[in-house]
Formats: C-alpha cells, sequence, structure tokens
C-alpha cells in the first residue's frame, strides 16, 4: 500500500537541504509544538542572501547557465522564458517574484510561511507562486528554476541534456 505522503509532490521535490532555511526551522517548531496548533513567527534569513529585485532575479536565474532560456516581454512587463513558455518573471500587481507551482505546493507552502509566499487574486487559477520581495533564497530559487527548466524541456533534448552534463 502506498502511503499517502508519498503521493504529495512536495516530499519528493524537496529535499531538507532544499527547503529554505527559515521554512526548515518553521517546520521543525511546529513539530515540537504538536504540528503547528500553536502560531509561530518565522524568522527571515539576512536580507543580503535574499533575491530583492527582478534585476537580480533576472542575472540570477540567468547565471545558472541552462540553454533554451531568453528575456521576453508578456502584457509590457520582462519575463524570462524557457523553451518559449514562461519561466519566471516579476508581478506587476504586488512586490514579488513569481514562479512555476503547483496549486498543492503552492497552498503548503503559503501555510507554512504566508508572508514570504503572499497570495494575489489574479495568480490564484494558475500554477504559480509568488514569492515576497527580500525573501526569495537563492538556494530556493536555483532548485525551483532547474525542476522547472527540467519539466519544460522536451524529454529528447533533456535525455542529450543529461548524457552530455551527467
Amino acid at each position: 500500500m502506498v502511503s499517502e505522503m508519498s503521493q504529495l509532490p512536495y516530499p519528493r521535490a524537496m529535499s531538507a537541504r532544499q527547503v529554505p532555511p527559515h521554512l526548515r526551522a518553521a517546520l521543525d517548531e511546529r513539530t515540537r509544538s504538536g504540528h503547528g496548533q500553536q502560531e509561530s513567527r518565522l524568522p527571515a534569513l539576512p536580507a543580503a542572501k535574499m533575491i530583492e529585485t527582478w534585476e537580480a532575479l533576472r542575472a540570477f536565474a540567468l547565471r545558472l547557465g541552462l540553454p533554451r532560456v531568453e528575456d521576453a516581454t508578456s502584457w509590457g512587463n520582462p519575463v524570462l522564458k524557457a523553451y518559449g513558455k514562461f519561466w519566471c518573471w516579476w508581478s506587476p500587481y504586488i512586490e514579488a517574484g513569481l514562479f512555476k507551482c503547483d496549486k498543492d505546493e503552492r497552498d503548503m507552502l503559503r501555510a507554512v510561511d504566508p508572508e514570504t509566499f503572499p497570495f494575489h487574486a489574479h495568480y490564484e487559477v494558475h500554477n504559480l507562486i509568488l514569492v515576497s520581495v527580500g525573501r526569495i533564497d537563492p538556494d530556493w530559487a536555483e532548485v525551483r528554476l532547474i525542476r522547472t527548466w527540467r519539466e519544460m524541456a522536451p524529454q529528447q533534448f533533456l535525455k542529450a541534456w543529461d548524457a552530455e552534463h551527467g
């Protein structure tokens, strides 16, 4: 019998190292305090480690060196596309970066840290997650961007890429 937890997308998708430190601390606190029965405030990481602007997010994403990523414009706003599809961008409605994310994982992240992962009605129907300005953890962003890039890649291209880059 398959456990319910093994069917969820986030336990397999994020190792303990990939969960941002401030979320790890919050999850540890929730476990110690009876599975989140008590409200806990999440500590913010030092601002110097966080990505705070579209320009910084764009530069960070491009430094990953993933092929077929390009600058583009959507509704007059700069975006990055991978394989011709939206990959990451900055919200014109709220000071936050936007990343692709399935709705179950988004809901889990919001429940753990609503200040980092805010709600905006415009994005609710989409598989996207907002990450507040100054709270975009580079480790989290790297894992998210690479995972999304891999999900968007044509299978034939990805096989060749994996064979070449190990």
